[in-house]
């Protein structure tokens, strides 16, 4: 059925897709999300820790 392709704002590629980046590209940069976030906590955590502040439970 004639579907429209579209070029993905991330990695260029010829795809079809609804949106205006495709679905492997999405799941790329939630995992990067993902990733820094835990680094924050870490770096949040190692933080208090050198202040003093018992960790939660």
């Amino acid at each position: 059925m004639g579907e429209e392709t579209k070029r993905c704002m991330v990695c260029a590629k010829e795809k079809v897709f609804e949106g205006s980046i495709c679905e492997e590209c999405k799941a790329m940069i939630r995992g990067e999300a993902a990733e820094k976030g835990k680094k924050i906590k870490q770096d949040a955590e190692k933080a208090m820790r050198r202040e003093g502040v018992p960790p939660k439970k």
